[in-house]
């Protein structure tokens, strides 16, 4: 079998072996982003539920983010793992803890599905850590604002990827927003975010399978990609 092509940036998923492996670490934190109710049925061991954390960064207060961190255990430099059932929560956690500055955070691969999969343990306790202080540095660079946006309109050295339903990219769907208000950004290309996902396991495609994906689509590393 052909050795496959390693991820560009072999640092964000986590393979549910490893976790496992390392699952007693003392500096390791498991943030579990389903539903109350899923976690409640059970969870990994050790992972707890922030539900007082929307994930967004447009609705997120920074020193509440902080705070909740802090009183949960985690700190600067915990090592993070995210996961859910279904992958875009977690990605979103992922990506807010990286823009607040936590250096050491990951993705799990395949989520509490190949993990369950695997018979791997479960627990229904909630897990409780030591407070400790969580101080946030915000990356810029992982965010762009709206000015940042506009001027990659007709950029042809900038490329917007619509990650969303294909309804939403023609304006067939709404999705609460107003109906002048509806459709994508001029120019943008869309390839909704599961078809890069297995959709049995629920684990990344290949990195050269998505590689190629991409490239179908247009998408490349030699210009600046912006995703929503």
């Amino acid at each position: 079998m052909p050795d496959t092509k390693p991820y560009p940036n072999q640092t964000i998923l986590v393979e549910s072996a490893w976790l496992a492996d390392h699952i007693s670490d003392t500096d390791l934190r498991i943030i579990d982003v389903r539903s109350q109710e899923e976690y409640d049925k059970g969870h990994i061991p050790g992972a707890i539920n922030l539900l007082d954390i929307p994930f967004n960064l447009e609705l997120v207060d920074p020193d509440d983010f902080a705070q909740t961190l802090s009183k949960n255990g985690i700190g600067n430099d915990s090592r993070v793992i995210c996961y859910d059932d279904l992958g875009p929560p977690a990605a979103r956690a992922w990506w807010l803890l990286s823009y607040y500055g936590l250096m050491k955070v990951h993705f799990l691969n395949g989520g509490i599905k190949k993990w369950t999969v695997e018979k791997r343990d479960l627990e229904t306790r909630q897990s409780e850590f030591p407070s400790t202080q969580f101080i946030k540095q915000i990356i810029p660079d992982l965010y762009c604002d709206l000015g940042h946006a506009k001027d990659g309109v007709n950029n042809s050295q900038v490329i917007f990827w619509d990650t969303r339903l294909e309804g939403e990219f023609t304006g067939e769907i709404s999705r609460g927003n107003a109906p002048d208000r509806v459709g994508r950004i001029p120019g943008a290309i869309h390839l909704e975010w599961n078809s890069v996902v297995e959709p049995e396991s629920q684990t990344m495609k290949p990195a050269d399978e998505i590689q190629k994906i991409l490239e179908e689509r247009g998408i490349t590393p030699e210009s600046e990609v912006l995703t929503y």
